[in-house]
């Protein structure tokens, strides 16, 4: 399993043929100490629902299955790729995260 760990103004969210999903993460850390007000307001807060968001979604790949990212702060959305680690590189290319470690760094 993939663990992606982003900042709380993003969404996930998954496109197949049953429709959009949108994937609820734990928050660790949030503008707040209530973080699971923050979580269940995060879209009143931004002004977005999650029908605005899957209609700006569609409109990247025209409802192509997949992930795709929506960054609620600055309303910018992105589709990903197909496998949710193509989530966590987006996010890389954003200066989010980094990579799995490969190896025993110890000697």
């Amino acid at each position: 399993m993939t663990r992606i760990i982003y900042p709380s103004y993003f969404r996930v969210v998954k496109r197949d043929r049953e429709g959009w999903h949108f994937r609820h993460g734990k928050v660790f850390y949030g503008p707040s100490d209530r973080s699971s007000d923050w979580v269940e307001n995060r879209e009143q807060l931004f002004g977005l629902s999650d029908e605005t968001i899957a209609v700006e979604l569609f409109r990247l790949k025209l409802g192509a299955e997949g992930y795709y990212l929506a960054n609620l702060r600055d309303r910018q959305y992105y589709y990903c790729g197909s496998d949710l680690s193509d989530v966590a590189a987006t996010l890389r290319q954003f200066g989010i995260g980094r990579g799995e470690p490969t190896g025993d760094t110890h000697e």
